[in-house]
């Protein structure tokens, strides 16, 4: 399982996320259960349903699935694994998470930014490397470099689009 999936199950209790949706949870004989709605026609005339709060996880034995916050926001949803996480973490008031590229790999990572400023942050990251680029295939010179990125350096300071706007003309310098 990755982080955002591990952070999730430790910080949102499986019974809350039962409960936002409607389910019954109950003591009965020592072991938290309910009707599960998610086979069969919806329909479940006897809680077939166990909750086991210590895995933060679910298990029906009608439907013979164990499920976790996550893919119970999945299955009533139906949305993605990452559109499941984000609905969860916006609705119980958790930090977002953002997918950054290292290597050619989508990596995770928690952040309390402004999705905004981490656009910008990229953006600043990929104008180095098109400047480093350059300079380094001799296209412009190091002078030229050092003033486009002064000027990068001012405009991000404005907003996102003209930052963009920016990137993008840089982009189309010979």
């Amino acid at each position: 399982m990755n982080k955002r999936a591990d952070r999730i199950k430790e910080e949102i209790s499986i019974e809350s996320v039962l409960q936002g949706y409607g389910y019954d949870v109950y003591e009965g004989g020592g072991e938290q259960q309910f009707r599960c709605d998610l086979h069969g026609d919806g329909q479940d005339n006897a809680p077939s349903a166990r909750v086991y709060p210590q895995t933060s996880s679910w298990f029906c034995f009608a439907c013979g699935k164990s499920r976790d916050a996550i893919s119970t926001v999945l299955e009533k949803e139906g949305l993605s694994f990452s559109e499941s996480c984000t609905l969860l973490e916006k609705k119980y008031g958790l930090s977002g998470w953002v997918q950054t590229r290292k290597k050619d790999l989508y990596v995770e990572e928690n952040t309390d930014k402004n999705p905004n400023t981490i656009e910008i942050e990229n953006l600043a990251k990929r104008t180095h490397q098109i400047l480093k680029d350059k300079t380094t295939k001799r296209e412009i010179e190091l002078s030229t470099a050092i003033k486009l990125w002064e000027a990068f350096d001012l405009i991000k300071s404005l907003d996102l689009q003209s930052s963009k706007h920016w990137y993008t003309l840089l982009k189309k310098i010979p």
